[in-house]
């Protein structure tokens, strides 16, 4: 592999520099957000760097402008299905920490608003709560695992969960989005 003169229109200083801004605008118009634009900005380039070393010009009808432009939406594209999967995780989350009335059509409704204000609260529990909670119902973790991870026991482990849903109940009582239980049902 030849070493890229920093003169060079392949030198990745040099494409960073040029491309950063229309990869940002590709991404802001994708995303319609300035901080995830941001951040599926830097994914592209990871992408476009990795990249780099394999693009030939002239070995293909592919122009340089195509070949950005093909890394970047599907970056765009990737970032936006992980964000979704992790919204629709949330959800799920939002649901399983909220009372039985997931039944109820009224409730799924209000599903997506309701998780969105379960992951704001849950934002602002100390650490060692916001951890347990976020381990134990948003990634699935079983309680002893969540335990591990965390290098806690399994009893700590549960009065931080405990501690948690009676904070979270005392918020969203307080905005009229219901109560809050424990299932040892989940995974």
């Amino acid at each position: 592999m030849s070493e890229r003169r920093a003169d060079s229109p392949m030198d990745p200083a040099r494409v960073v520099e040029e491309w950063r801004r229309p990869m940002y605008a590709l991404a802001y118009h994708m995303l319609g957000n300035t901080q995830d634009a941001m951040d599926a900005t830097q994914e592209i380039f990871v992408r476009v760097l990795a990249g780099l070393s394999r693009y030939r010009p002239g070995e293909s009808d592919e122009s340089f402008k195509a070949w950005i432009y093909t890394l970047g939406t599907r970056a765009v594209l990737e970032w936006m299905r992980r964000r979704r999967r992790a919204r629709r995780r949330e959800t799920v989350a939002a649901a399983k920490i909220l009372d039985d009335r997931n039944g109820d059509p009224a409730f799924q409704a209000e599903s997506a608003e309701t998780a969105a204000l379960v992951r704001s609260q849950v934002f602002e529990l100390p650490e060692d709560l916001r951890a347990a909670v976020v381990l134990h119902y948003y990634h699935g973790l079983n309680q002893s695992d969540a335990a591990v991870a965390l290098g806690i026991p399994r009893t700590t482990l549960r009065a931080h969960l405990d501690g948690a849903l009676e904070r979270l109940r005392g918020r969203l009582s307080a905005a009229g989005r219901g109560s809050l239980r424990y299932s040892s049902r989940w995974p």
